[in-house]
């Protein structure tokens, strides 16, 4: 259990965050169903009658909602999980071939590039030299 924890923390938690805009259409769903006066049938009657305000201000607090779950859901990560780092730190353990192939693996030139490159059919390159 020990050992198995904090890495089946790391999708449970980040998936929270995207859940979050979720948990906020359904209550809106419930209201319906069931009744309540609260800010949902007033959203789907405003998109009934075609009130762009009303349902772009609704679309933006989803996407707010959703940004602000990613941030707590990452944060919640760095909490949990000491192998996940941020800012400065995080930054200097960067490897050393970050964006290249480190030389043990890097790809070889044959030698034989630069006169195969030079002899392609219709090319005047060889004729020039004879």
């Amino acid at each position: 259990m020990k050992h198995a924890v904090p890495n089946a923390l790391h999708p449970l938690v980040a998936y929270q965050g995207v859940v979050l805009p979720y948990m906020l259409t359904g209550e809106i769903e419930v209201a319906i169903v069931f009744g309540l006066a609260t800010v949902g049938p007033a959203i789907v009657g405003s998109m009934g009658v075609g009130d762009v305000y009303v349902t772009a201000t609704f679309m933006l607090v989803l996407a707010a909602t959703l940004i602000v779950g990613n941030i707590i859901s990452d944060l919640l990560l760095v909490a949990l999980d000491p192998r996940i780092r941020l800012g400065e730190e995080a930054a200097n353990d960067r490897p050393r071939y970050a964006f290249r192939h480190p030389p043990a693996i890097r790809p070889r030139r044959r030698p034989d590039a630069d006169r195969r490159r030079r002899s392609r059919p219709g090319s005047n390159s060889l004729r020039q030299r004879q």
